[in-house]
């Protein structure tokens, strides 16, 4: 669910700024409605223990989503597509302008790297986490940053550029060098710097994920076992190799091989579908790089 840190005014000189998709107590704020009134306006439905918005072919293009069925465990994730919450708004006669988060984003990687520039290099290796929309990005992050960010996501999935840093103990590392970017040194003390950006896997965010391809020194590329190699994976790698950054493949969700037991995962190398599904991401590294 957003913290109020995320739920910024969307008034500004007198206008509605309206997203792809809008938190709901936001929105609703702003148009002084009670959110749960915009949420079924939207089209979600209360059932059970969470919401669902079910887009049909027929309204796919005026919503701008794929069609499919969406889910949220909390009124806070209910996220409301531009085309609904312009109804809403021309419904109240406010005015109201259109943003679009991927030029933000793209503006804050050209300013972050004029700004490495500047100083002479990044002390810090930046790592963009890349991959087809739920592959399991956020949740290896989160193991490998002891957080819960998966748990709270609006709609159950990434939906901005969330950077961490993470600092890996020189011994994880197998000792210390100077090969940084610009010139800098990452392993000036015990443990080494990671900035790690955790990017949307759906295909509505595609400007996000170049723009933080466009300011990373490495890119993580992740497959999950169960569904291999999909669009997003594509996409990720024909941008790294457009690039030239380093390039890191990795299969994820390897406890599906066999019982999910700690057991199974030590064996899973070995694992004839395991190393299927390496080879096929390796192929298509080759075909797209």
């Amino acid at each position: 669910e957003p913290s109020a840190a995320e739920e910024t005014t969307l008034v500004m000189s007198g206008r509605l700024r309206l997203r792809p998709l809008n938190a709901p107590r936001e929105l609703a704020r702003a148009l002084g409605m009670d959110p749960a009134a915009a949420v079924r306006a939207a089209g979600w439905t209360r059932r059970r223990k969470r919401y669902e918005l079910r887009v049909a072919p027929e309204h796919a293009q005026q919503l701008g989503l794929p069609v499919g069925l969406y889910c949220a465990r909390s009124l806070g994730g209910c996220l409301i597509p531009a085309a609904a919450a312009c109804a809403l708004a021309a419904e109240r006669n406010a005015t109201w302008q259109l943003t679009d988060p991927d030029a933000d984003a793209a503006s804050a990687a050209t300013a972050a790297a004029a700004e490495g520039a500047q100083s002479g290099g990044r002390s810090t290796a930046v790592v963009a986490v890349l991959a087809h929309v739920n592959h399991g990005k956020t949740t290896l992050l989160d193991a490998l940053l002891g957080t819960r960010s998966a748990d709270f996501e609006p709609g159950s999935i990434t939906q901005s550029v969330r950077p961490s840093i993470l600092d890996v103990p020189l011994t994880v590392c197998g000792g210390a060098s100077s090969d940084a970017p610009g010139g800098a040194s990452v392993y000036g003390g015990a443990s080494v710097s990671l900035a790690l950006l955790d990017t949307p896997g759906h295909e509505a965010f595609g400007g996000m994920r170049a723009a933080a391809s466009g300011c990373a020194d490495v890119a993580l590329v992740l497959a999950s076992l169960d569904e291999g190699v999909q669009p997003q994976t594509r996409e990720a790698m024909r941008h790294c190799a457009r690039l030239g950054i380093p390039t890191v493949l990795a299969l994820t969700k390897l406890d599906l091989a066999r019982d999910g037991t700690a057991a199974a995962l030590d064996e899973a190398r070995g694992c004839e579908r395991v190393q299927a599904a390496a080879a096929r991401l390796e192929l298509a590294w080759a075909v797209e790089a």
